[in-house]
């Protein structure tokens, strides 16, 4: 089965807010691929190959420390070959004032594609999303479709 992975691409997000040296955020690292499926299909990912999540230096806050919670969005998607089709996937970080270094607190990403949010935190909440698009060459007439359709794929009952 043929197939492409896209190139390695790393962003970093990150905030200083409540902070006096340092910073919270994070680093995820992002690699598309499109791969061929069966009956002229194609599959479109983003897959996240490496995350930091950080937070440091020293905060102006006194009473809190700040913790952060991260949640991520993974959107796939399958189409006839010949023809583009995109996925994403986003990754989000929120940082809460807390009193006890373990506190939990519920964070989530909202939304689809790219225009996602973080939601969550009380000092910051960020977000990364990387889109990938594939258009992986469709079968044709002469290889395994007797017929191919207007996409180019082989509707069925028309293979050979």
């Amino acid at each position: 089965m043929f197939g492409s992975v896209g190139g390695f691409v790393e962003s970093t997000t990150k905030d200083s807010r409540e902070h006096s040296s340092g910073a919270h955020g994070q680093t995820v690292g992002f690699q598309g691929s499109c791969s061929e499926q069966p009956n002229n299909e194609q599959l479109c990912r983003v897959e996240i190959t490496n995350t930091y999540t950080f937070e440091n230096g020293s905060t102006t806050n006194w009473f809190y420390i700040h913790r952060n919670m991260t949640d991520e969005k993974r959107e796939t998607a399958t189409g006839p070959r010949g023809i583009e089709i995109s996925c994403t996937t986003a990754r989000g970080v929120a940082t809460r004032n807390c009193l006890n270094p373990e506190c939990t607190f519920s964070a989530s990403l909202q939304g689809s594609g790219t225009n996602v949010t973080m939601t969550g935190g009380d000092v910051w909440n960020g977000q990364l999303a990387h889109k990938h698009t594939c258009k992986l060459p469709s079968e044709t007439a002469g290889g395994n479709c007797t017929t191919p359709g207007w996409n180019g794929s082989c509707p069925p009952g028309l293979l050979p």
